[in-house]
């Protein structure tokens, strides 16, 4: 290939007709003898001189071997002309192809010359040669996919010997140019010596590759399948490692699939693990699931972060996090119904990224009553994502309310002895709606009665379907004493973290086995003590 077309391979057209071929040494040299009598057989040579360098495929010309025809042809002339490998521009029916003229019945242009390809072959370019001096001047460039004609280019006032026509790669049965136009001298006849139609190169091809690891672990997974789609897969090794070769460029999504374990919702998939392969190697890790994810509502005016350590426990044994985004603060916390909207999205966030059929729902104090409001609520509009929900955990959660709330300013008395739990005594003087529900264990709206004195809240039993478990706990030691039966963890009475209550239809269905009662901690040292992240790993497993 000649260097100026190397240094330029996007050039669209190459100049022959007016004698600009510096980049050809044996043509730089005519110029030298352009006289009165050296220029006629200059004229001469170039006219003979074939352009060979001009258009050599790096792969195949499949025009050599196709078969040319064309709706008419100029007597002496043949289509045969144009896939014959003679790149000469010279005039002449043994050079080149032409139109015959005009007809009472049949115009002489438009007129359609056509290679019909022996094999489908991808191709991205495609040289039109002139007749030097008669270079066409309109056509358009077409290629037939099986189904219809399909423009590649349109070619207006064009002046240039050899056209460079390069395309995105296309998939042709036959290839045809429609001449419109010839040459100012003579515009009804057009001239083409030869078409060169190049085989596309066969696109670079790299490697893909990553590490697969279960989350929580960190833990390697062996023979987990990589699929990239059109017959590009491997399987992990012992390691987690996976490598995918002969990856052509393209754009592809990494899945992975393995018995028992998720990578990702298809979403997720498409989202995070889409690549875009140019011919450099790409590395792509995926994290494997094996347990449902937790989503977790907190209690009111803390914070995600207080999850811990039993939350890094849970994370590390392969339970992957949500937070429910519910609202508390001192100025102002909404109903428990408000904020159970909330969690709706918290599990479709849990189930998109991990893929997991379903999720768990973990609440402290508060948060467990907006769970049970959720699930609630979603039940009575026949929604379907309360049967995505598989377990619904609940730590210090005032079922039936918490008593010492509602003992007013009388709670300061009675905590004063319990520096731990002199930030609950603010509490006493709250009086936002989602505090008045915290304080009476509303999961709907409050009733009242004719009078307007407000009744007791609506019984709401905990959905069938779903394990339930409760953890309660008290300050005082295993015998109980004042602290223990009264105060429990110093903010929920025991029975009411329990779910029980002095009236069986109220009382909430645990399980025996899934109650406990940890001793010698308060209400916030649920969320810190190792005993209650062992106890939610022995439900779990």
């Amino acid at each position: 290939m000649l260097p100026h077309l190397a240094a330029n391979p996007s050039q669209s057209d190459i100049r022959t007709n007016d004698m600009h071929v510096d980049h050809i040494p044996l043509r730089r040299g005519i110029r030298h003898f352009l006289s009165p009598l050296g220029g006629v057989f200059a004229l001469l040579l170039a006219l003979m001189l074939p352009l060979q360098a001009l258009a050599q495929c790096v792969n195949e010309n499949i025009a050599l071997r196709g078969l040319a025809s064309a709706t008419s042809t100029l007597p002496g002339y043949s289509a045969a002309r144009i896939n014959d490998g003679n790149l000469s521009t010279a005039l002449g029916g043994a050079y080149s192809w032409s139109n015959a003229p005009a007809t009472a019945v049949t115009p002489a242009v438009p007129v359609y010359l056509k290679v019909q390809l022996p094999a489908e072959k991808v191709v991205n370019t495609v040289y039109v040669y002139s007749t030097l001096g008669r270079e066409i001047r309109d056509y358009d460039l077409q290629f037939d996919n099986g189904t219809s004609w399909n423009t590649i280019e349109q070619v207006r006032d064009n002046t240039n010997t050899v056209r460079l026509n390069r395309f995105a790669p296309v998939n042709p049965y036959e290839v045809r140019i429609i001449g419109l136009q010839g040459p100012s001298m003579e515009p009804k006849q057009v001239r083409i010596n030869e078409i060169v139609i190049c085989v596309a190169e066969p696109n670079p091809t790299t490697t893909v590759s990553g590490i697969v690891r279960q989350y929580g672990t960190n833990g390697s997974l062996q023979n987990v399948r990589v699929d990239l789609g059109g017959n590009l897969s491997g399987f992990t090794d012992a390691n987690g490692y996976y490598r995918i070769d002969n990856v052509p460029t393209g754009t592809y999504t990494v899945r992975a699939t393995r018995a028992g374990w998720t990578f990702g919702s298809a979403q997720y998939q498409n989202s995070q693990y889409a690549i875009q392969v140019a011919g450099a190697p790409v590395s792509r890790d995926l994290t494997g699931y094996d347990r449902n994810p937790i989503v977790y509502a907190t209690g009111w005016t803390d914070n995600y972060a207080r999850f811990n350590p039993v939350r890094g426990t849970l994370s590390n044994a392969g339970y992957f996090p949500v937070e429910a985004m519910i609202q508390t603060s001192f100025g102002y916390t909404p109903t428990l119904q408000t904020n159970a909207l909330k969690v709706r999205a918290g599990i479709d966030t849990a189930l998109y990224t991990t893929g997991q059929p379903r999720a768990i729902l973990f609440g402290h104090s508060m948060g467990g009553l907006v769970l049970r409001s959720a699930l609630h609520q979603g039940a009575l509009a026949g929604q379907a994502w309360p049967e995505r929900v598989s377990e619904f955990v609940c730590l210090g959660t005032p079922h039936h309310g918490a008593p010492l709330e509602r003992a007013g300013h009388g709670v300061d008395i009675l905590l004063s002895a319990a520096p731990y739990a002199a930030p609950l005594a603010r509490l006493a003087r709250v009086r936002s709606a989602g505090i008045m529900d915290l304080r009476h264990g509303n999961l709907m709206p409050a009733r009242h009665g004719a009078n307007g004195r407000a009744l007791l809240p609506a019984s709401v039993q905990l959905p069938a379907h779903i394990k339930s478990y409760a953890v309660a706990a008290q300050v005082g030691d295993a015998a109980g004493g004042l602290k223990g039966r009264v105060l429990g963890d110093g903010l929920v009475p025991v029975a009411s973290a329990l779910g029980r209550h002095t009236r069986p239809a109220r009382t909430l269905a645990f399980a025996p086995e899934h109650q406990a009662v940890l001793q010698g901690m308060h209400h916030l040292e649920l969320l810190n003590r190792k005993e209650a992240a062992e106890q939610l790993l022995i439900w779990l497993r």
